[in-house]
This record gives C-alpha cells, structure tokens and sequence, in this order.
C-alpha cells in the first residue's frame, strides 16, 4: 500500500494535481474495500508496515473538505474537494467517528448523487464529543 503513516499517499503528491490525484486514487482503494467486504476481506484495517491506510489516508485529506482551507501544494488545476464527501460517509458508516460526521455536517449540502442513497447522512442526530463513543 503507498499510503504513509499520517496518510499521505506519495506518489500522488509529486504529481501536476496532487489533491486531485489523491482524491482518486483513495476513491478506487475505498471501492476496493467495498468489494472485499463482499467476498469477507476486510480491506479497512489493513495497513502498511509503517502503519499507513485507508483511515490515516482518508484523514490526511479531509480537512481540505473545507474549501476555505488552502491545498499546500501547487495544483495545475483545482481539485473537486467534494470528492471527500462520499468517503467521509461511507468511512462514517464503517467506523462512526465523530469527526467524519462533524466533516459530514458542515459540508454534507443537497444534490442528486448516488453516494446519498448508498451512504444516507442523519442531519438529526447532534454529534458527540470525541470521547464520548
């Protein structure tokens, strides 16, 4: 797995658009986890020998959910950090963490996208605080 420990998934970040590159390619190792729950491998707790994988790759990149927090690299083009949204629900799904959730409710918005029905988003239950769960 090329995901580091804190999450960053090197051989995207030397590329033209390192956000954007690694918003795909952390899409196609969450589909990958999905299809081995279908056949009983549990991708979500895997993890390189440093540690690094789809959590700590995940939490690297969502708090540029947030279009106001800058991207610290040099992009040719931006990336579309609503991206993370499917992810944050579906990581959300698989381990309840309140900061998914937190991410959840701030950017979650409306729209016609699949992902919404895979993954619904309870806008009624209020988030705890992290050392409640």
């Amino acid at each position: 797995m090329q995901v580091k420990s804190k999450g960053e998934q090197e051989r995207e970040l030397v590329r033209t658009n390192p956000l954007d590159y690694s918003l795909f390619n952390l899409e196609a190792l969450f589909r990958l986890a999905t299809l081995g729950e279908y056949v009983g491998v549990d991708c979500w707790k895997v993890t390189a020998k440093d540690g690094g994988g789809l959590y700590a790759a995940l939490d690297y990149l969502a708090p540029y959910t947030d279009p106001a927090k800058p991207w610290p690299m040099t992009e040719v083009k931006p990336a579309d950090r609503r991206l993370l949204l499917p992810m944050l629900a579906q990581a959300y799904a698989q381990d309840k963490d309140v900061k998914y959730k937190s991410l959840l409710g701030k950017f979650y918005g409306d729209g016609p996208e699949l992902w919404r029905l895979l993954w619904p988003y309870d806008r009624q239950t209020p988030v705890k605080p992290a050392n409640s769960r």
